[in-house]
């Protein structure tokens, strides 16, 4: 430094003072300084967005709008690490409801890539026992109103009572009265309307009226009115299809 000091001070002021500049930012590049603190981005997957948009919020800002189909998603403004991020719904799309996964967390010297946002669509199924018929609808998830599905109807038997769906929202369920079945339907994610499946009945008892499911799905109780029992099915979480059980009746009251 001594000897580049001696240097400058034979070359005139100008050219000296631009030196001593260009100087002092090459040790200053070397030193690690000048390059900003590093800053990593908050992001993750979605999945189920069919239609419409979905606005995501960061920390209740930062808005992100989602367009349907997107897969993935990655907010504008980067964050420090050491920075905290709330990523929250901030609108719904209409017909569908999201929720967010790992939403909540601190950013560790990484990209956070590992938030879920999955969406499912809102609808609601109605049965007649007087024409052995489901009618379909979807809610509209700001207002709460029901619209009719392009397909606003389908039969399921003489007498359609109870109904379930499971807690996926991907099976429904219907018992039939008079037929004393349940019919089994696979819900179509991004239209709602229900689809037979590939075993589309199975037999509960006579007189099947209401049905209900455990909380995880896994089973599927019907009420048989004319025998006063109980008929108790098991689910395949992948098919939907009812079996049943070992013991496959019990006697209510």
């Amino acid at each position: 430094m001594q000897l580049f000091t001696k240097l400058l001070s034979s070359i005139n002021h100008p050219i000296r003072s631009c030196l001593f500049a260009l100087a002092s930012a090459v040790m200053l590049v070397s030193c690690g300084g000048g390059g900003g603190t590093p800053t990593y981005t908050v992001g993750g997957t979605v999945s189920g967005l069919t239609s419409g948009s979905l606005v995501l919020k960061n920390n209740g800002g930062d808005d992100l709008i989602i367009s349907a189909n997107s897969t993935s998603f990655t907010f504008a403004n980067a964050q420090v690490s050491g920075a905290t991020y709330s990523v929250t719904i901030g609108t719904q799309p209409i017909g569908l409801t999201c929720s967010v996964s790992n939403g909540i967390g601190t950013v560790a010297s990484a990209n956070v890539s590992n938030i879920t946002v999955t969406c499912k669509g809102q609808y609601a199924y109605v049965t007649s026992a007087d024409n052995g018929t489901v009618s379909m609808y979807a809610i509209n998830a700001s207002t709460g109103i029901l619209t009719a599905l392009s397909t606003p109807t389908i039969a399921t038997g003489v007498a359609s009572a109870g109904i379930t769906i499971n807690p996926g929202g991907t099976f429904a369920y219907v018992t039939d009265l008079v037929r004393s079945n349940v019919s089994m339907y696979a819900i179509n994610a991004s239209t709602g309307i229900l689809t037979a499946l590939s075993t589309p009945k199975i037999d509960a008892g006579m007189g099947a009226n209401l049905i209900t499911m455990h909380p995880a799905g896994t089973f599927a109780y019907v009420t048989n009115t004319n025998f006063n029992t109980l008929s108790m099915f098991a689910i395949n979480a992948s098919t939907g299809i009812l079996t049943a059980l070992s013991t496959p009746t019990i006697a209510t009251g």
